[in-house]
């Protein structure tokens, strides 16, 4: 099997993006695309042209006169992008109960394990990825190229902000427990409670608060 061989643009893209994404490009950061040409060893118009990429991804924000820098992001974007989320993965659950087979099941529920031995040893980075993998496992066994590429922008800009947010946010510590109905809906084939359990499990990932309450809360303070 060959492996595809990165393009100088791709190689640009996941270098700028996955430093945005772990929080190294802060919001607000400007963007040097010479200093990222060195780093990399390539010219600079491959740079120029993932960074374009990811202006129109919002990852980046491209003003006249100041340059290019790391979008800002604020608690009010939690509801934007959650809420979405939640509805195109729902519909990835939904399709998936058509599709799934025993060994989805077994991965799924293996995947759902280790999340639960990285939250009993207060390793959030790693449940914050192993959550990140359970729901990209339902995108696979989906096999919607459409639902796949919008899911993985958007999960791409939750992890962003589940490290920004992280410590002051985030929690896993009822994930396991909605991933076990999401899964039992699964196996038994019920579309509509595995869509509604998906939904739910997105949009009441913040503690203690809810995604609609927060939503009101925001228009409230504006």
């Amino acid at each position: 099997m060959l492996l595809h061989k990165k393009t100088a643009k791709e190689i640009a893209y996941d270098y700028i993006k996955d430093r945005i994404i772990k929080g190294e490009y802060k919001p607000n950061y400007k963007i040097n695309d010479v200093e990222i040409a060195q780093e990399l060893g390539i010219s600079k118009m491959p740079i120029r042209e993932a960074i374009q990429v990811l202006v129109s991804q919002n990852f980046l924000t491209s003003t006249p006169k100041i340059g290019t820098t790391v979008t800002e992001l604020n608690i009010k974007d939690v509801y934007q992008i959650y809420e979405p989320l939640a509805v195109i993965q729902g519909l990835a659950a939904r399709n998936a109960c058509l599709l799934v087979n025993q060994r989805d099941v077994k991965v799924l529920k293996q995947i759902n394990n280790d999340l639960e031995e990285a939250i009993k040893d207060d390793d959030y980075l790693k449940a914050m990825n192993l959550d990140k993998e359970f729901h990209e496992y339902f995108l696979v066994i989906a096999n919607n190229p459409y639902i796949t590429n919008f899911c993985n922008e958007l999960l791409m800009q939750i992890q962003r902000l589940e490290s920004i947010f992280l410590s002051t946010f985030t929690s896993y510590q009822n994930s396991v427990e909605e991933h076990n109905l999401i899964i039992e809906a699964l196996e038994n084939k019920d579309e509509d409670k595995a869509s509604k359990y998906m939904e739910n499990n997105w949009l009441t990932s913040i503690p203690n608060i809810n995604i609609r309450s927060l939503s009101r809360l925001v228009n409230a303070i504006k």
